[in-house]
């Protein structure tokens, strides 16, 4: 039997449900179907992860001291490698740029996002940036600019 109430804040009707074939049951118990569904949303959930977390396998994530600006240097540890600065825009967060970061990381250089949305004066911020990344026990000396 499919009877409606009304919602107590919004006004609006939903069916009731009465304990009937689907859902929980008599005594709030999930059917088999329900857990079949359950395990698999959890597997998919934990594979889902597994796979966000796969590029950052490897690499180390860490931040660089340049005074104001916010940089983060991402490399493979123990190597000396080119260092390849990314600077987005003031409109694009450096966050956006992490996804290019991890690729050049994993290919061996020494990946810095330079975050320019803090402010500041972005010529003398970009030269601290590269000043401190030139500095970094990773880096080789070589330095190459990315800028979106």
């Amino acid at each position: 039997m499919n009877r409606m109430f009304y919602g107590p804040a919004q006004g609006l009707m939903l069916p009731a449900n009465d304990g009937g074939a689907t859902g929980a049951g008599a005594g709030g118990r999930l059917g088999l179907r329900e857990l079949f569904v359950a395990l698999v949303a959890l597997l998919c959930l934990g594979l889902g992860l597994l796979l966000l977390e796969q590029p950052r396998t490897g690499l180390e994530i860490a931040p660089i001291d340049a005074g104001a600006p916010v940089a983060t240097a991402l490399f493979v540890p123990g190597a000396e490698a080119p260092v390849v600065v990314l600077a987005p825009d003031r409109a694009a967060a450096r966050q956006a740029m992490f996804p290019l970061a991890q690729t050049l990381a994993r290919a061996g250089y020494v990946a810095v996002v330079f975050d320019r949305t803090a402010g500041g004066d972005p010529q003398a911020d970009l030269s601290a940036v590269i000043e401190a990344a030139l500095a970094l026990p990773e880096s080789d000396g070589r330095l190459a600019l990315v800028g979106h």
